[in-house]
């Protein structure tokens, strides 16, 4: 027991097996909770505790009325309960995050090419539905380095997201135009990623709302709650990032290398090759404009 508390103190107890699942659905159910994604679901050491006391204590029948929960497992649920406030308190881990992934897929990793091995696979996922939906990559990587300069603060773990959301800006491009956004939301929030947290998912979920309108419903709002403001402007600021690319391009690779987007002395810069023919609709400039009042910036265009 030591040895596991000197290992274990202060840090993560992840939480792997069919009994620990069906603990974490009864914590999202009795708190709530805004997603119903079991994996990376965390909860603090102290919120792990309380629920879980409460959990020990449920009847057989009040168990067995619990959505998503077999009956065969939910008698066992209590004893399951008080293990691992057990080994929580053994551990004096910090927080508890529930897996759903186990044994077989550690075997799957093991036999994995050392080149695969290597992959982040929520970029690889990521990646892989562009190809699905017919959409190319390359733009998805010309659009990731087009807005860069204006994200030049930006933490690792947001660029990374930043880097997915490029990937998946069409993830919606065969719904109906009135549902998109809602509809992407919707499916970055349930798509069934690894390696990525809650409040991760809901970031990139709100990023591809804003790629695609603004119009929140009671479902998007309810599950960003639990972004903070930071977050929250960042996701808008990507979003409205990549309306202006498609505005720009309309999806094309080669074309978005031509400009540039810059912030510069309180102005949106965006750059145009003068050459172009593609850009003097100016289909674009609402899109600019919307940016740049988000950005309490004055947008600004100009031709080289």
């Amino acid at each position: 027991i030591n040895k596991w508390n000197s290992i274990c103190s202060e840090r993560p107890l992840y939480a792997v097996g069919g009994s620990w699942r069906a603990l974490a659905r009864i914590c999202i159910s009795h708190m709530d909770y805004p997603l119903q994604v079991l994996d990376n679901f965390t909860l603090s050491s102290n919120d792990s505790l309380d629920l879980l006391k409460l959990i020990s204590k449920l009847s057989d029948a009040s168990l067995k009325k619990i959505k998503g929960v077999s009956q065969a497992r939910a008698v066992h649920l209590p004893a399951a309960a008080s293990v691992l406030s057990r080994l929580i308190n053994i551990t004096d881990s910090d927080r508890l995050i529930f897996s759903i992934y186990g044994m077989r897929e550690g075997q799957f990793f093991k036999k994995l090419p050392k080149k695969l091995k290597l992959q982040d696979p929520f970029i690889s996922a990521a990646m892989n539905m562009c190809n699905s939906l017919g959409r190319d990559i390359r733009a998805g990587d010309e659009v990731f380095d087009w807005m860069s300069s204006i994200f030049n603060s930006e933490s690792k773990e947001l660029a990374r997201l930043r880097s997915a959301a490029c990937f998946l800006r069409d993830v919606c491009w065969l719904e109906h135009t009135d549902y998109r956004a809602e509809q992407a939301f919707l499916r970055a929030l349930r798509m069934p990623f690894m390696g990525i947290e809650h409040q991760d998912r809901v970031t990139m979920a709100l990023t591809l709302f804003y790629r695609y309108g603004e119009d929140k419903t009671t479902v998007i709002n309810r599950a960003c709650a639990i972004l903070d403001s930071k977050r929250y402007f960042w996701s808008k600021t990507v979003g409205l990032c990549l309306r202006l690319s498609y505005a720009l391009t309309g999806g094309n690779t080669g074309i978005l290398p031509k400009t540039n987007l810059k912030i510069k002395n309180k102005k949106l810069i965006l750059s145009l090759p003068i050459q172009e023919k593609v850009f003097y609709s100016g289909m674009y400039e609402k899109r600019l404009n919307r940016l740049a009042s988000h950005l309490s910036l004055n947008p600004t265009v100009e031709i080289n």
